[in-house]
């Protein structure tokens, strides 16, 4: 009889902590989701180019399109690239891949 009630126990165990990770994957996977589309919606370096082409500098970098500051910083996304922020006026300006 102690031995069936180990097995109960183990059993409950099991359901209980894959339940919590499960839980946890739950709460986590929609989160990765939405990072990744809404890291996605900022443009590429083409696309970026494409619509403020006057945003290209003549030493070959990029300046932001609203304050023409050639100043800017990453911002990394876990596992996506980075998006290039200008400095001056804190506008999100392109993302570009890590890979």
């Amino acid at each position: 009889m102690t031995l069936v009630w180990a097995r109960i126990a183990g059993w409950s165990v099991f359901v209980a902590l894959s339940g919590f990770f499960g839980l946890g994957f739950l709460l986590i996977a929609p989160i990765a989701a939405y990072q990744r589309v809404v890291f996605e919606d900022y443009p590429t370096v083409d696309a970026y180019l494409k619509d403020h082409p006057d945003a290209q500098r003549g030493g070959g970098g990029l300046a932001c399109f609203k304050c023409r500051s050639g100043s800017m910083y990453l911002s990394f996304w876990r596992g996506l690239g980075a998006v290039h922020i200008c400095r001056s006026c804190g506008t999100h300006l392109y993302r570009s891949s890590g890979k």
